[in-house]
């Protein structure tokens, strides 16, 4: 029995993917629980301060200048924009479409400089240089 290339395809892509979508998957549930925590305070100027009562619900506190706004838009566009092009990949590769597979490349490289800092842009490299092959090599062939 012979597996078909497209599916051989899909499983590298996933493979490839994998990493970094579980790294961005955990980043942004974490993230959310910062959005629920009652000790969180929002758009903190340099010198704002917090005050813990004992006994009270928090026993620390966090803050941070970003407002929930910001901080919002911050998560949408790195680890969400992260995970919608690896999606848009998986499936530019599963439905043979070229164009969501430039989409794809376009969407991880523009995420790469983002995550220079963390080095995590190398998670981010190969499946774009892969969705990019992909969309190059004949669509025809999957």
């Amino acid at each position: 029995m012979k597996i078909p290339k497209r599916w051989v395809f899909v499983c590298i892509a996933i493979l490839a993917i994998t990493p970094i979508a579980t790294i961005m998957g955990v980043l942004v549930a974490g993230q959310v629980r910062e959005l629920t925590n009652p000790c969180m305070s929002w758009g903190q100027i340099n010198g704002g301060s917090i005050t813990v009562a004992s006994g009270g619900l928090c026993s620390s506190a966090s803050a941070t200048s970003d407002t929930m706004t910001e901080f919002l838009v911050k998560l949408i566009l790195i680890p969400g924009g992260i995970l919608f092009g690896a999606l848009l990949g998986v499936v530019g590769v599963l439905g043979k479409s070229q164009a969501l597979l430039i989409s794809s490349f376009i969407i991880l490289i523009l995420e790469s400089p983002l995550l220079m800092f963390d080095g995590l842009f190398v998670l981010t490299l190969p499946p774009a240089v892969f969705f990019l092959w992909v969309a190059r090599s004949k669509a025809t062939t999957l």
